[in-house]
């Protein structure tokens, strides 16, 4: 003898026996996480560097190279020293030369001394270790205890992208066929997490493996040290907010407000 049970047929109850308990409902999936409600990643009053490093890094089809522009031509006119750590002609060669040319060095001597106030620009890109892995806590932390002993500062920013624009812009830059968009795709899957742990190209193989299939647990082991990177800078921008981007990072380095790159 059977009846109707939950949508189910299950058999009825013995009348020897107590009755069996109803099946619980399935749990229901969490919800999906709440969007930011308001960005926070921009200060709203910041003070004015007196002096110090203002470390830039450029994650790709961000709008990073406005970003660059801007900050190398309000350098040379405001009295700030510039260097970028990219060399495109050298490749990846280059990783193992980022911290010795003429230009870094200075920075570096400058941090260093005790009685000279520097003031300097650096713009990460490709061809350097990785912020999350290296730079963040091997070379920022004792520069920023560096400088602050000697009244200066050290602000560290990036500006971020909805990932499926950035995916978009990178296809349009790289000329992507059809035929090639699937493993373009899942090679630059998570692209944010994986250049602020590790810049550019500089990846683990679990995840230069991911061209020929996609992981999600491999990329799910990027959430909590990448949200620990992020957190570490001082000033995040959007690119679909650039301008107030510009407006912020102009208020921190103490130039008018109302500059914007010029190409």
């Amino acid at each position: 003898e059977f009846k109707e049970f939950c949508g189910k047929c299950a058999p009825a109850a013995h009348p020897l026996l107590p009755p069996l308990p109803p099946t619980p409902p399935p749990r229901p999936p969490p919800p999906p996480p709440l969007p930011c409600s308001s960005w926070s990643g921009l200060p709203e009053e910041p003070a004015p560097m007196k002096c110090g490093v203002f470390w830039f890094l450029h994650i790709g089809k961000t709008g990073g190279s406005s970003v660059n522009v801007h900050l190398k031509s309000m350098a040379g006119a405001h009295g700030w020293d510039f260097v970028e750590l990219y060399n495109g002609q050298r490749g990846f060669d280059y990783r193992g030369y980022w911290n010795m040319t003429p230009a870094f060095q200075k920075i570096a001597e400058g941090v260093q001394n005790r009685w000279r106030p520097v003031k300097a620009i650096v713009s990460q890109h490709h061809t350097s270790p990785g912020f999350g892995m290296y730079i963040k806590d091997h070379l920022l932390v004792p520069w920023r205890a560096r400088l602050e002993a000697k009244g200066c500062a050290l602000v560290s920013s990036t500006v971020l992208r909805a990932q499926p624009a950035q995916l978009i812009s990178n296809v349009y830059y790289n000329s992507v066929t059809r035929d090639k968009l699937p493993r373009f795709a899942n090679y630059h899957a998570n692209y944010h997490a994986r250049y602020l742990l590790y810049g550019g190209y500089e990846w683990p193989q679990y995840l230069k493996a991911q061209v020929d299939g996609f992981d999600a647990d491999l990329e799910l082991r990027l959430l909590e040290p990448a949200r620990a990177t992020l957190a570490a800078f001082d000033v995040v921008g959007r690119t679909h907010e650039l301008d107030l981007y510009f407006e912020t990072i102009n208020q921190v380095l103490g130039w008018p407000t109302g500059a914007r790159p010029i190409w």
